[in-house]
């Protein structure tokens, strides 16, 4: 038995981890994929290649896609060594053993297609390139990144290779951890950054104390400002600042009627059951570059998302109905969202108490920090 295609030492979970052999039997085989303290037997059933030669393959991918998880701490400046984020795999075939291992998220087809014709690798190429951007970002894959104060969230990536891995401002050092080449680590700009006694403008990710990733803050004012929190297509959570005009428009639901009889009048009159109302908002973006717009577009296709401004935060589907951008542009566009949570209400509460927000928030998975102007900023 020859192995002929194995995946590389990294891969995405959402996209297809595929091993290829050639054997000379037709004999069905058996292989057993073992991951997370659980093992997957699987019947292989050769074809023929040629007279002497038959071959065989497999994916795994969808026996694995459910057991890597975005796990951190929060309330820390930093972590190494997310144990949840990265996941050790085996596939053994008779006397035949492949170990490698799998973290969340996938890549783009056309992406995938552009790494076979370069014959490298995602990882070899960008996430375990330490001249790259090998921040788990799909903001931008440049080395310079732009985005405003608000939008500042944990950054996930692997170490690129065993030097020493820091986040630099002006005047401050973070350092992450040096030796830990591969492993999956958090950065929680946020909470550091207000540990700092000044305001940074540029962060700089280093290794060896060599700048080679650069986030420029940009502090934007607008009357009107929402947070839009989504898991990226490399299975971490970004925020969008959409900064434009919103307006919330209340969509009944069906009405269910039915008879009542009137004894007053020996007839029947009309009557309906309390109707369900979902609170659909539509939000400018603002100007967007093109490059803002292919983030956005990332946003739309998230399973799910949460919509965050001073006084809520609310798991809701994002769509657009004008998601368009020019082929060559030459000047920032605005997309229209259409925001609609998932659930619907048929009674209402009066919630304008701030503090009885934030405690109702604390008791959910994630944690919430203040910002000046009252907007809860996950983080």
């Amino acid at each position: 038995m020859i192995a002929i295609k194995t995946p590389a030492s990294f891969s995405f979970v959402q996209n297809p981890i595929c091993f290829e052999f050639t054997t000379n039997l037709a004999d069905m085989v058996m292989a057993t994929i073992a991951c997370d303290g659980q093992s997957f037997p699987i019947s292989l059933y050769p074809y023929v290649l040629n007279e002497t030669t038959w071959k065989f393959n497999f994916d795994i991918s969808n026996l694995l896609g459910n057991l890597v998880r975005l796990t951190y701490d929060s309330s820390l400046t930093h972590q190494v060594d997310l144990s949840g984020f990265v996941k050790t795999y085996t596939v053994t075939i008779g006397t035949y053993t492949f170990t490698g291992k799998i973290i969340p998220g996938g890549l783009s087809k056309a992406f995938q297609k552009f790494m076979i014709q370069q014959e490298t690798n995602a990882f070899d190429y960008r996430f375990m390139n330490p001249l790259a951007n090998w921040l788990f970002t799909t903001r931008t894959d440049a080395n310079t990144i732009t985005l405003s104060r608000k939008e500042l969230a944990c950054m996930f990536f692997l170490a690129p290779n065993d030097q020493e891995i820091s986040v630099q401002t002006e005047t401050d050092k973070l350092t992450v951890g040096t030796g830990i080449s591969g492993k999956a680590c958090m950065v929680n700009l946020p909470v550091w950054l207000a540990t700092l006694t000044e305001t940074a403008e540029t962060v700089w990710f280093c290794v060896d104390d060599i700048k080679v990733i650069q986030i420029n803050i940009t502090d934007k004012f607008s009357e009107e400002s929402y947070l839009i929190k989504f898991r990226n297509s490399l299975g971490v959570y970004e925020f969008i600042e959409v900064v434009g005009k919103s307006t919330l428009s209340p969509v009944p639901g069906e009405t269910t009627g039915y008879k009542v009889f009137d004894a007053d009048v020996q007839d029947f009159k009309n009557a309906r059951l309390r109707t369900f109302t979902t609170n659909t908002m539509d939000v400018d973006t603002g100007y967007k570059s093109t490059e803002e717009l292919f983030f956005i577009g990332d946003m739309l296709s998230a399973s799910s998302a949460w919509f965050i401004n001073a006084l809520s935060k609310q798991k809701c589907i994002v769509t657009s109905g004008n998601y368009t951008m020019a082929l060559k542009s030459i000047s920032p566009e605005s997309v229209l969202l259409k925001i609609e949570p998932v659930q619907s209400e048929q009674y209402f509460t009066p919630m304008n108490d701030i503090n009885t927000i934030i405690e109702i928030l604390a008791t959910e998975d994630d944690e919430f920090i203040i910002t000046e102007d009252n907007y809860l900023i996950g983080v």
